[in-house]
């Protein structure tokens, strides 16, 4: 097992095994259940801080992935905005950019789920850069101090992407790229950009396969992601 543990104040960054492959940073903070801020505590429990925090317009929804049919279902709940506002920051003095983020649990249980991406791939160091800047900006806020950890990492390797100019890394690897019409398209990438994708396909059957190259606009993209081979 490859494991790599680095501290940095009250984070630890963890990769191991298969985490290591997907570039994937855990970061986990100690919480002390004896901290008091000042905030009844049954404001926290289940979705109230949440709602409230709605309500109040002090909050945005959880940034899903969008796709045309309608929003992603998961267990994702509100991130407060000042919080985003955080992260937003932080993604930019690392140089990568925000995919996906949420907030996942209740009560002490809370953590934080931030996804990022870049058209060069993420690594280890992206990860720490990220939370150690996202820390000095808010180790004194209430809520993140609520927070049982927080998870920072890129997107899966069959993840589908949210935007177009994450699959650019991966031109000469095989996607699947499903229509709006339902039909896919699974083929070698030759390009990827906002206005949409090329990707070499194969037809017919073994012996007399032919390949071609298929353009699709992003207006006519439902979902985008790469496929593992072997």
């Amino acid at each position: 097992m490859v494991k790599e543990t680095a501290k940095i104040g009250r984070f630890a960054y963890l990769t191991a095994g298969s985490v290591l492959l997907k570039n994937h940073c855990r970061i986990a903070q100690n919480r002390s259940t004896s901290e008091t801020v000042g905030v009844e505590n049954s404001l926290y429990d289940g979705f109230s801080v949440y709602l409230n925090l709605l309500n109040q317009g002090w909050a945005y929804k959880a940034h899903f992935l969008l796709k045309r049919t309608g929003v992603r279902l998961n267990d994702t709940l509100i991130v407060p905005v000042h919080i985003r506002q955080a992260i937003e920051a932080a993604c930019k003095g690392a140089e990568v950019s925000l995919i996906d983020l949420g907030v996942r649990g209740m009560h002490r249980q809370m953590r934080l789920e931030i996804s990022i991406d870049s058209t060069d791939g993420i690594t280890h160091e992206h990860c720490r850069a990220v939370s150690r800047l996202l820390e000095e900006r808010l180790k004194e806020d209430e809520f993140y101090d609520r927070l049982q950890a927080v998870d920072v990492s890129s997107p899966g390797a069959e993840t589908p992407v949210r935007f177009l100019w994450q699959l650019s890394k991966h031109v000469g690897r095989t996607v699947r790229i499903v229509r709006t019409d339902s039909s896919v398209a699974e083929g070698i990438l030759l390009r990827a950009d906002d206005s949409g994708v090329d990707v070499s396909v194969q037809t017919g059957t073994k012996k007399n396969a032919e390949k071609k190259v298929e353009s699709i606009p992003a207006d006519n993209i439902l979902e985008a992601r790469t496929v593992l081979t072997l």
